[in-house]
């Protein structure tokens, strides 16, 4: 790990650094050409930063290089994390709150104007932000409006039930996958408990204590998988990896499947897919009928500051991190990824002509604001649960086992929850003693 960290030294940066001025590394794992405009807008608008962004492959192995580099005293200035590693992040006293960063560097800012689904996920009890919201997303359910109309469906559906006759309908009409998904428990899971407003761990997921313990075995979650289930029986929802395209997200974008959930980071590469073949659009996530519906969770990645840099670098993090929070390059990160703007500034330079170029992005933009808008409780704050990454692989390899007849729903969520349990529990022993921030 040490090895791989230091293998970094040699990466070529977006650009050369000038010479008179402070430079430090961003390290990002997410929305490359976008990253790499927003880095080169930033450079050449002034010239006492240079920011040096450096690409890596995927979230998971961003992390683990930056500890490690941390660990080598030759960590990044700055660092792109994405959601499921933010307990293990805050607990492991390498970063700085970016509020404390912005403070330092007599920066004013208004914290508060950031949409509270965006804020809640990234910051303590007490709400001070440790990461700043940057390329946030949140899942909702995409048709295939033409594969829809054929079928008799004159109206998206909006609860789990719809769903079920919607798919019944499409099978009806010779369509082979209906609806598809990767069993990822970021869509089948926590953006589902979030939406329907119910607990994924106790502790309010975590946020009051490390001794929390799954309880997504319980309740609503269970019938979820269960439907899901005898969908698939009934040849009515297709595994990810059994459709013809191998991918969920490919299955949709070739008209091969007429339903996924996906983030609303994926909305430009299915309209670029779609355009002048198919009549798509997207709506909220399904709820159980009879239930309320409640905030789902934002997903992508905040920025957080490493320790271990001097006054001079921080100033420097903090002019590039207001640089990034200005309306007008949300604006350029929805227009380039399809994420979300993450301040009600955002939002209102949005809904005042900021995407008037873009009316098609603008309608999922605020659809997935307004996902992240709706009410919320103590359980759809977000998540803080250790070792929660590894976790995510727990959970879907149990759950497919019930789609190869291995196991029943309640036996494979009550086995994912034990094994989950003791992940859990190795964690809180790790930091025996540590106070939730």
């Amino acid at each position: 790990m040490f090895a791989a960290a230091a293998a970094f030294a040699g990466t070529l940066a977006l650009g050369a650094p000038a010479q008179a001025a402070t430079n430090f590394d961003f390290w990002y794992a997410a929305g490359q050409r976008a990253v790499e405009a927003q880095c080169n807008d930033f450079n050449a608008s002034q010239s006492q930063y240079h920011v040096n962004c450096v690409y890596q492959d995927s979230y998971e192995s961003l992390f683990q290089k930056a500890i490690a580099a941390y660990r080598a005293n030759r960590q990044p200035a700055l660092v792109q994390f994405f959601d499921g590693g933010t307990l293990d992040l805050l607990l492991s006293n390498a970063v700085i709150p970016v509020t404390k960063i912005a403070a330092d560097a007599g920066q004013k800012v208004d914290w508060n104007d950031y949409i509270s689904g965006a804020k809640s996920y990234y910051a303590t009890r007490s709400g001070e932000l440790y990461g700043q919201p940057y390329n946030s997303s949140t899942l909702v359910f995409y048709t295939n409006d033409d594969m829809l109309k054929k079928a008799g469906i004159t109206k998206a559906p909006e609860t789990w039930e719809e769903v079920g006759e919607a798919a019944k309908k499409l099978k009806a009409s010779g369509v082979a996958c209906a609806l598809t998904s990767d069993l990822h428990p970021w869509r089948v899971m926590e953006e589902f408990s979030a939406a329907e407003g119910i607990p994924i761990a106790s502790e309010h997921n975590g946020y009051d204590g490390l001794d929390a313990k799954y309880v997504f075995n319980k309740g609503l979650e269970v019938q979820l998988i269960t439907d899901l289930a005898d969908w698939h029986k009934q040849g009515m929802f297709t595994l990810s990896r059994e459709t013809k395209a191998g991918d969920y997200r490919n299955a949709f974008n070739s008209q091969e499947c007429a339903m996924i959930l996906n983030s609303t980071g994926g909305y430009t590469d299915t309209a670029l897919a779609l355009k002048g073949k198919a009549a798509f659009s997207v709506h909220l996530l399904p709820i159980f009928a009879g239930t309320k519906r409640y905030n789902t969770f934002v997903g992508g990645a905040a920025l957080y500051a490493m320790k271990g840099f001097d006054a001079k670098t921080y100033k420097a993090v903090a002019a590039f991190l207001a640089f990034l929070r200005s309306p007008e390059q949300q604006m350029q990160m929805v227009i380039n990824t399809g994420y979300l703007p993450v301040t009600k500034s955002g939002v209102k330079l949005m809904e005042n002509g900021g995407l008037a170029n873009y009316p098609e992005r603008k309608k999922a933009a605020e659809l997935g604001v307004e996902s992240l808008n709706f009410p919320g409780n103590a359980d759809t704050r977000g998540i803080r649960l250790g070792f929660f990454v590894q976790f995510r692989e727990v959970f879907r390899a149990e759950i497919t086992k019930v789609f190869s007849g291995e196991s029943t729903p309640q036996q494979a969520l009550d086995a994912a929850a034990a094994r989950g349990d003791e992940m859990l529990k190795r964690f809180a022993a790790t930091y025996a003693g540590a106070k939730m921030p």
